[in-house]
């Protein structure tokens, strides 16, 4: 990787000191890159002495692709106005002979190579010199662009679907969401408190970014030889995650598995009869302010912790049941097309024939 790009960390200023705040200089968090696929403007900017005195560095536009390198991960953007970062990023300046597009299309290969080499006791973190150090095929630069091109159309795709669906037909649009409510999600669900042990030989999950997981598919084993532990019961299409993060992002995930359990400490809830928990979820796990209300939550030391009663406490806006179906199915459509294209990456990284695979596309 250190072929292909420089890398390069951040830093945070004095958070103390107010002239380094507040300034004209963007200065991004690994929490707000979640699933964009490029970034133009930070929720906090520094000042430029600020970034004088701190780590950071100001970062090329169009050449330079944000990845999150703690707490959360390999999360990839690219940017597209000059600024820096925090220190939770390891970001890639790309050579002149590298197309960014191109590489933030390997996100899914990167991260999972990234994910089996890092290493921390509170948290997985991987260095600038292990991230450099890691080996990935590259074609020429030519063919970089057609791959790059060719996911860059398809997340466009993705992008008009989204926005057809919105503005398609503005006037019943309008008119269908002057009815839309705000309500908390304490109105719309409800939770669950079924228990069980191993020795009720359900299958044990854990919560990810990336969804719902079996426990034997991720790294590390179980923490706990007891028979007799009690863990929450997941049935078919309930929602669980965890509830505490290293930062400040929570992931709700759906199971779509089987019925299964996961810890004491994921609470466990589905909808009322009346609402449709994958809108819900896709509502809550895309929305802007549930981050701000995450960060409200921080009570001190390293962790935000985020009860299911506080949860509850999210408002969001809500339409009838019958389009909250119809939202709900199109967009795991999308999410059927994202998953499409992320076999494909893993496709392409098993054959490793790059050139051979363009001509399939």
């Amino acid at each position: 990787m250190s072929e292909i790009a420089e890398i390069v960390g951040g830093g945070t200023p004095s958070t103390s000191d107010p002239e380094y705040w507040d300034g004209d200089i963007d200065w991004y968090t690994p929490a707000e890159i979640g699933e964009q696929i490029f970034v133009n403007g930070s929720l906090r900017k520094i000042t430029k002495e600020g970034l004088n005195h701190c780590s950071a560095k100001i970062l090329p536009a169009d050449k330079t692709v944000l990845f999150t390198s703690r707490a959360g991960i390999g999360n990839m953007a690219i940017l597209q106005s000059r600024g820096a970062t925090n220190q939770g990023f390891q970001s890639l300046v790309c050579n002149d002979d590298i197309d960014p597009y191109f590489v933030f299309s390997m996100g899914e290969i990167i991260k999972a190579k990234v994910k089996r080499v890092a290493a921390g006791s509170t948290f997985s973190e991987i260095s600038g010199k292990k991230l450099g150090d890691l080996s990935f095929m590259f074609p020429d630069g030519i063919e970089q662009e057609h791959i790059g091109a060719y996911f860059k159309n398809l997340d466009h795709l993705i992008t008009l679907h989204q926005s057809k669906f919105f503005a398609g037909n503005s006037a019943k649009i309008t008119d269908s969401m002057i009815s839309w409510e705000q309500r908390k999600v304490g109105e719309l669900t409800t939770e669950l408190t079924e228990y069980a042990t191993m020795n009720s030989k359900l299958p044990l999950f854990t919560s990810s970014r990336n969804g719902l997981m079996y426990q034997s598919e991720c790294r590390g084993s179980l923490t706990t030889n007891s028979k007799k532990t009690m863990f929450s019961v997941v049935p078919l299409g309930a929602c669980t995650y965890r509830h505490m993060s290293d930062d400040d992002i929570f992931h709700l995930n759906i199971n779509t598995l089987e019925k299964g359990i996961v810890s004491r400490e994921y609470p466990v809830f589905v909808a009322t009869d009346k609402n449709d928990i994958r809108f819900i979820v896709q509502f809550i796990n895309s929305s802007p302010t549930f981050l701000s209300f995450c960060t409200q939550q921080k009570k001190g030391g390293t962790r935000t912790r985020l009860y299911y009663k506080t949860l509850c406490d999210f408002k969001m806006m809500v339409p009838e049941t019958t389009e909250q179906k119809k939202i709900a199915n199109f967009f795991q459509g999308v999410d059927q097309v994202i998953t499409l294209h992320q076999r494909k990456l893993k496709y392409m990284d098993q054959h490793r024939n790059w050139g051979d695979l363009y001509g399939s596309l």
